[in-house]
């Protein structure tokens, strides 16, 4: 990891806001792309610790069962404090002050398999269950996140990530039939995931970038609602032949067979708020209300074939 981050800016310019009154642009300020970081000898790099266990057996000469439990924890994430006098950060002066976290993601789970060979050249599948956890202050490693950037920015913020489905179920199989047919199939289904209803709070009224001014707000736990179970079938009809040394072969494929379409994101943004007292977790008052507020931005993709 880079001792110094971006010690020197990446581009300086001049930013200008137009002016009804005066008719003309109006210069603001000189604004810098990429500010330097505090140079800290401290830093750590992330890192991530595993335990699994775990026990197959046979119930047959073709056919097996397990159970698989896995625990990882992420440890030492990098994030910064970016200039604003707000409570953690060192010192309000312009610079990126990076810090280390201690535990930013944990996932937990426990799967069990029912597996069969293909046994007399006919039948084979692949089928498990898993129960899991996965909760954190951000979905992935990226250090660049807007964690503890001000206080609204950290409140609530530990909790169920985006992938959390607390309950999968999958089943792959396949069937050989006469004359060189095969038959396959999928089926999955997930719990529905996690998400959660924010805001956005003004944070500053120094940024010429209107967005700046304002902060992602968790205005509950993360993770606190859960969009609508999902659940899938896709199959799979296949011929193939040899010619000779030649083998060819023609199949089709039918994705989503029920054409299920449930929702699968949502725009959970109220809009821009008032805490009183600016005080996280304090009442609040809808100043901009966000007109698309709860209404889901995403479905299953439908029913599709291919040959």
């Amino acid at each position: 990891i880079s001792r110094t981050f971006s010690p020197v800016p990446d581009l300086i310019y001049d930013y200008y806001l137009w002016s009804a009154s005066a008719g003309d642009w109006v210069f603001n300020r000189t604004f810098t792309v990429g500010a330097a970081a505090a140079s800290r000898d401290d830093i750590e790099s992330p890192y991530m610790d595993e335990a699994t266990l775990g026990f197959d057996a046979k119930l047959s000469p073709s056919m097996a069962w397990g159970v698989n439990a896995v625990y990882r924890v992420w440890k030492k994430g990098i994030e910064d404090n970016d200039g604003e006098a707000f409570g953690s950060n060192p010192a309000a002066d312009g610079n990126y002050h990076f810090q280390n976290l201690g535990k930013f993601r944990e996932n937990k789970g426990i799967e069990l398999s029912l597996k069969k060979m293909l046994s007399g050249g006919k039948f084979q599948f692949l089928s498990s269950y898993t129960y899991s956890e996965a909760e954190g202050y951000w979905d992935d490693t990226d250090a660049n996140a807007t964690y503890r950037d001000n206080p609204y920015s950290f409140y609530n913020y530990w909790g169920p990530v985006s992938y959390d489905y607390n309950h999968v179920v999958k089943f792959n199989g396949s069937y050989f039939l006469p004359f060189g047919f095969l038959v396959g199939g999928k089926f999955s289904y997930l719990s529905g995931p996690p998400y959660s209803t924010t805001a956005q709070v003004r944070t500053s009224a120094s940024s010429p970038w209107p967005s700046r001014n304002f902060s992602n707000y968790f205005l509950e736990p993360r993770g606190s609602n859960r969009l609508p179970d999902i659940w899938r079938m896709d199959l799979r009809l296949e011929w193939s032949h040899k010619f000779g040394p030649i083998s060819a072969g023609l199949f089709a494929d039918i994705f989503n067979v029920t054409d299920n379409q449930e929702a699968v994101a949502i725009d959970a943004d109220v809009g821009r708020v008032t805490l009183a007292g600016d005080e996280p977790g304090a009442a609040y008052t809808v100043t901009l209300p966000n007109a698309n507020y709860g209404n889901y931005t995403q479905w299953q993709a439908p029913r599709s074939y291919f040959v």
